[in-house]
């Protein structure tokens, strides 16, 4: 759960890949990603000015969280996500978002401080996929945790941003990054009743709720729209996603598990 870097800083014994949301490239560094510089004042649209890329290695079961800082822009909702993947501490315990400091974020404070029209915190879960090489930008501290600015992307602004509002909707969203699932592994995959295939990339902390529950999920479904068929395959090869066009669709079940569309040149295969 190392991240390589292609700035002169890296985590302990990290590689490095591809510039933020673009190409390949490879650095090594001196200075760790808890001890990196910190952004700071209030512009944190700034915050994607400079990006490089970053691979996380070996993060299946890793826990993570996100928060959105959203400013409206006429009839859009424009997003900034911040992401601690890869920090607090996360090489050592696994855990990036740990409880005792993100209980502590004060919402309501950085949305005042920010002068944001508004914040979600998209709640705890955990990576399923193995690898993740993905353009990040500054670094910021928000309450006592070490974020990462990791994405921007856009959404209607009478969009409602609360826990279950992707249950079983198809929704694209901007990304730039490469994920992983690694060969004789298991993968979750959902087939809809369109004939296309989605593989589980997060499950919520959650729902009671664990990674070798997962396989179970089939019958705690209570919701699953009819010709949703859940199956679970150990990968003989490597499964790489890639965005078509700097865009993935992705979805949610009941339960908040996150799956992303394969097939249309999204991914390499689809198993």
């Amino acid at each position: 759960m190392k991240p390589t870097i292609n700035k002169p800083y890296n985590i302990a014994k990290l590689k490095l890949a591809t510039a933020v949301f673009m190409a390949l490239a490879l650095f090594t560094g001196s200075v760790s990603a808890d001890k990196e510089k910190l952004a700071t004042g209030i512009a944190y649209e700034k915050d994607s000015a400079n990006l490089r890329t970053l691979v996380f290695d070996n993060t299946r079961g890793a826990r993570f969280c996100e928060l959105f800082f959203i400013k409206l822009k006429g009839d859009m909702k424009e997003l900034h996500v911040y992401n601690p993947t890869g920090l607090n501490n996360m090489e050592k315990t696994g855990d990036s978002c740990p409880d005792g400091l993100i209980n502590k974020v004060d919402l309501k404070g950085l949305r005042e401080h920010y002068k944001m029209d508004g914040i979600y915190y998209n709640k705890p879960r955990h990576w399923i996929c193995d690898q993740i090489t993905i353009p990040v930008g500054a670094k910021r501290k928000l309450g006592d945790m070490a974020w990462y600015w990791m994405a921007s992307s856009h959404m209607p602004a009478k969009t409602e941003m609360k826990p279950g509002f992707l249950t079983y909707k198809h929704v694209p969203v901007e990304r730039k990054s490469e994920i992983i699932f690694r060969a004789g592994k298991p993968v979750f995959l959902m087939d809809d009743p369109e004939g296309k295939t989605w593989v589980m990339k997060t499950y919520r902390d959650a729902y009671d709720q664990t990674y070798d529950k997962l396989k179970d999920l089939p019958g705690r479904y209570n919701k699953l729209p009819e010709g949703y068929k859940f199956r679970v395959v150990t990968l003989e090869k490597d499964l790489i996603l890639r965005p078509t066009e700097g865009t993935a669709t992705v979805m949610q079940d009941e339960f908040e598990n996150t799956y992303d569309y394969l097939g249309d040149g999204s991914s390499n295969y689809v198993p």
